[in-house]
């Protein structure tokens, strides 16, 4: 096994993969410690993935099988708000002021003001097994992701390495109750929002390592633009600020091992077949303390320090981008750090919060660039 390592990183170094390609954490992009520096407004959480917050400064967290709810940002006490069968994802307001949730394995429900609990009827061919976010439209319309038609959720790491592109946006129209999919082929969807200024959808795709742009009115493969490609690490999910800003919440950072492995098919499903998920060469949303743990192709610890500029299976990134796509911003926790694997993010009266799921904690920036 390591001789074939030996000749992937050969080919490699010859040029022979150069769509493995990745960009350099340089200028806008380039590393620090600000995500090690925000302050905690929530820790031990069980795997927080999204969160959303209402207008009187309500918050829901989404965790594992549960939404928890916090009557102000300023209190530390989160209750048990909703439960389901399934790991809970992706969060969103209803215009009528519900809160949907994205269950894994179930779809999408409603959750109404008193915590009555209602399934999304959605008419698909295929079930909506891997949602991941939810966006409702100025109409009304609901988006929805669905990140892969073969795994749930929690196999988001089998997904990538089964190279799978089956992902999907989903259209559902409440007043009509009937379904559509809009796109179809699309490499593990993770984010949505709709911009009213522009009058457009943009979309994350995390294994395309890519955001795209569609007009709202007209979404179909045919319409994409470019909004930004070959990106530094997978992204997840995307909001929008006022300025015609955008967040973006980046889970993890791609490496060239990991790029060389999904291009070498053989190697990749032996892999798969002989060793355990979590010590895959493969991303990861958190720091894994075991000796089994795969250096990576560099050296992770020197006299027993992990070192910042390790090559990480995991880390902690969220950058700002501008609307013409151009990295305005980053915040950054190393491979040295703790906060990383950041799924959500939520802007509230010019104050970012994000979720680092890989952390288990809900976060607010303390250092806005004006």
């Amino acid at each position: 096994m390591i001789a074939r390592i030996q000749k992937l990183i050969q080919q490699y170094v010859y040029g022979h993969s150069s769509q493995l390609v990745i960009p350099v954490l340089d200028g806008a992009l380039h590393p620090n410690n600000r995500i090690d520096t925000c302050d905690v407004v929530k820790d031990s959480l069980a795997m927080p993935d999204d969160l959303v917050i209402d207008q009187n400064g309500t918050v829901y967290i989404s965790c594992e099988n549960k939404v928890l709810k916090s009557a102000s940002l300023g209190e530390a006490q989160f209750d048990v708000y909703a439960e389901f069968n399934g790991i809970t994802g992706g969060l969103s307001f209803h215009p009528d002021g519900s809160l949907m949730v994205c269950v894994s394995g179930e779809g999408v429900w409603f959750v109404n003001a008193s915590g009555a609990l209602e399934k999304m009827a959605l008419s698909l061919e295929k079930p909506l097994l891997s949602p991941t976010c939810i966006a409702p439209g100025p109409d009304g319309v609901i988006y929805i992701t669905d990140g892969s038609c073969r795994h749930i959720l929690e196999n988001w790491v089998r997904d990538l390495m089964e190279k799978r592109s089956d992902g999907r946006l989903i259209q559902y129209d409440p007043q009509t109750k009937k379904s559509k999919v809009l796109l179809s082929k699309l490499r593990y969807p993770h984010g949505i929002c709709v911009n009213t200024i522009n009058n457009s959808l943009i979309l994350t795709e995390s294994w395309a390592h890519q955001i795209s742009q569609y007009p709202l009115d007209d979404i179909r493969a045919e319409t994409r633009k470019d909004f930004m490609r070959n990106l530094p690490g997978y992204p997840s999910r995307i909001i929008p600020t006022a300025d015609e800003n955008y967040w973006v919440a980046l889970f993890a950072r791609r490496t060239q091992l990991i790029e060389l492995i999904l291009e070498e098919k053989q190697y990749r499903l032996e892999m798969m077949r002989q060793i355990e998920p979590p010590y895959w060469v493969a991303p990861s949303l958190k720091p894994n303390q075991s000796y089994l743990e795969p250096l990576q192709g560099g050296q992770i610890k020197q006299l027993g320090e992990m070192k910042p500029w390790a090559p990480p299976r995991s880390y902690g990134l969220v950058i700002r981008v501008d609307k013409h796509g151009e990295v305005k911003e980053s915040l950054h926790c190393r491979s040295e750090g703790e906060r990383h694997g950041i799924t959500g993010l939520y802007q509230h009266l010019d104050q970012l919060y994000i979720v680092s799921k890989g952390g288990g904690c809900l976060l607010k920036v303390t250092d806005m660039v004006e």
